[in-house]
C-alpha cells in the first residue's frame, strides 16, 4: 500500500529512504481479545498531487527494485521485513531468531520437515514474502478499475477545455489555471458564468453515477472486502464537481503510473542456480536486473537464435 500511494511516513524502509512513523499503523482487537486476534489498521496515507518528475522517477526505480528482491530473494526479503518492524526490540529479535536460509531448513529445525496441508508451520519470512504477493495481487487488481476511471475523467475535462476556451480564451493554459480562469471570467461574464454553470450541474450528475458505477464494480469483484470510493471526489458529497474530477485525475494518473511499475516487478522471475555454473536466465526471469547484480551477475551470454541482444 505505502509503495502504491508514495508514502514514507509510516513504515521504515531502508531501501526506500523511509525512516517511518510506527504511531501511523494501529492495531485493533477484533473478536475474542483472550485468543489475541486482532487486525492492522493504516492511518494517515495520501496521495501526494503532484510530486516532482526526479522524485517520482527515482522513488520507481528503489520500488521495482524493493518489490522483485522481495519477490525473489529469501535474505532481501527477510531484510525488509527487519527494517519494517525496526522500531519494536521484541520483533526483531523473534524474527532474528525465526531465520533460516531455506523453508526447508526452518522446517527442519522446529521438527515440522514432513507437515503438509494449510496448518503447516511457515518461517516468518515466509509469511511475509506471501502476504507481499497476495497485497500486490490486490493492488494491482484494481488496475483496470483506476485506468477507466482516469479515462472518464479525461474525456470531461477534454470536452469541458474545447467548450469553456470558447469564453475563457485561455487555450495556452494548463488545467489548473484554465479553472481558475473561468472562474475568473465567470465572475464578470454572464456566458462564461452560465457556461460554467451548466457544467458544473453536467458533472455533478456524471460524477454520481460515476460512483456508483465504481461501488457496483467493486461490490461484484471484491465481495466482503471495505468499499472501494473516491468520497469528497466523485458522488453527492462533491462541492465544485470540475475541480474535484481534475483534482482525482491528477491522483489517478499517479497511482496508475506507480501500478505499473509494480507490476512490472512482480513478473519477473527467479533464474535457475546451476551452480558452480552460470545461473540459467530465461525470457521472464531475464528482466530481473535488480537480483542478478545482487547475485554478482556482472554478465548475460545471449544464447537465442531469435530474440535481439539486450540494448
Amino acid at each position: 500500500l505505502d509503495l502504491l500511494l508514495g508514502n514514507s511516513d509510516r513504515l521504515p524502509v531502508q531501501a526506500m529512504m523511509w525512516r517511518g512513523n510506527p504511531s501511523n499503523v494501529l492495531w485493533q482487537a477484533s473478536g475474542d481479545a483472550s485468543k489475541g486476534s486482532s487486525r492492522c489498521v493504516p492511518i494517515d496515507a495520501g496521495v501526494a498531487r503532484r510530486p516532482p518528475k526526479l522524485l517520482v522517477q527515482e522513488a520507481d526505480l528503489k520500488t521495482a527494485s524493493l518489490l522483485e528482491l522481495v519477490l525473489l530473494d529469501r535474505k532481501s526479503c527477510h531484510e525488509a521485513l527487519m527494517d519494517a518492524v525496526s522500531c519494536n526490540a521484541d520483533a526483531v529479535a523473534a524474527i532474528e531468531a525465526d531465520w533460516a536460509p531455506s523453508e526447508a531448513a526452518w522446517a527442519e529445525r522446529q521438527g515440522c520437515l514432513h507437515a503438509k496441508g494449510p496448518a503447516k508451520p511457515r518461517s516468518a519470512v515466509n509469511c511475509f514474502h506471501e502476504g507481499v504477493r497476495s497485497a500486490l495481487d490486490l493492488a494491482l487488481s484494481e488496475q483496470g478499475l483506476l485506468e477507466m476511471v482516469v479515462d472518464v475523467l479525461n474525456s470531461w475535462l477534454v470536452n469541458f477545455r474545447a467548450d469553456m476556451n470558447e469564453v475563457a480564451r485561455a487555450k495556452a493554459l494548463g488545467n489548473t489555471r484554465l479553472i481558475k480562469e473561468c472562474d475568473k471570467e465567470a465572475s464578470k461574464n454572464e456566458e462564461a458564468r452560465q457556461r460554467l454553470d451548466a457544467w458544473q450541474s453536467l458533472l455533478q450528475q456524471k460524477s454520481i453515477a460515476l460512483g456508483q458505477a465504481v461501488r457496483e464494480w467493486a461490490e461484484r469483484r471484491r465481495a466482503g472486502a471495505a468499499p472501494l470510493a473516491f468520497r469528497g471526489f466523485l458522488g453527492e458529497s462533491v462541492l465544485n464537481p470540475v475541480a474535484d474530477a481534475y483534482e482525482l485525475l491528477v491522483r489517478l494518473r499517479h497511482l496508475v503510473a506507480k501500478g505499473k511499475v509494480m507490476a512490472d516487478a512482480a513478473a519477473v522471475e527467479r533464474p535457475a542456480d546451476l551452480s558452480p555454473h552460470p545461473l540459467l536466465v530465461g525470457p521472464a526471469s531475464s528482466c530481473c536486473f535488480h537480483l542478478l547484480r545482487k547475485l554478482g551477475v556482472t554478465l548475460v551470454i545471449n544464447c537465442t537464435e531469435d530474440l535481439p541482444a539486450p540494448a
